[in-house]
């Protein structure tokens, strides 16, 4: 939480108020500049401000519950079961994204669904690897 306004400067022309926020990570700073005679304002942020306005990203457990959920929609549109599906396993992550996959195999080969999701902003993306059409129940006829 943010203490202040702090009033630091009071010189004939301007103001300057401050607002400090510190935890165990960092402190950092709201200055504002007001004008006396103009009321014109000036902002700026010493310190980490960077680390207060980033959003935290999505814990790995958070992530595997968004991927099924994003994975039977997958199936709904896809038109395929997804029970026949081994998964989900964890099989890529970097700095942004978790990547998730689901396996199905028989006699006739692999099927492998990829389920790509963004720890920041929860957006997903689906790509396969194999023959996904000879799992559908419905043909599909248009993409």
């Amino acid at each position: 939480m943010f203490r202040g306004p702090k009033l630091v400067q009071d010189d004939p022309e301007n103001y300057m108020f401050v607002w400090e926020y510190s935890d165990t990570w960092g402190r950092a700073e709201l200055q504002v500049l007001v004008g006396k005679k103009d009321r014109w304002t000036e902002a700026s942020f010493p310190g980490d401000w960077d680390r207060l306005t980033r959003i935290p990203p999505v814990w790995l457990e958070r992530a595997e519950e968004l991927a099924r959920v994003h994975f039977k929609l997958a199936a709904m549109r896809l038109s395929f079961d997804p029970r026949r599906f081994r998964g989900p396993k964890l099989v890529e992550e970097d700095d942004l994204n978790y990547v998730f996959q689901w396996e199905y195999v028989d006699a006739q080969g692999a099927v492998k669904l990829r389920l790509s999701l963004d720890k920041y902003s929860e957006e997903t993306a689906v790509e396969w690897e194999g023959d996904l059409d000879r799992l559908r129940r419905v043909p599909c006829s248009s993409w």
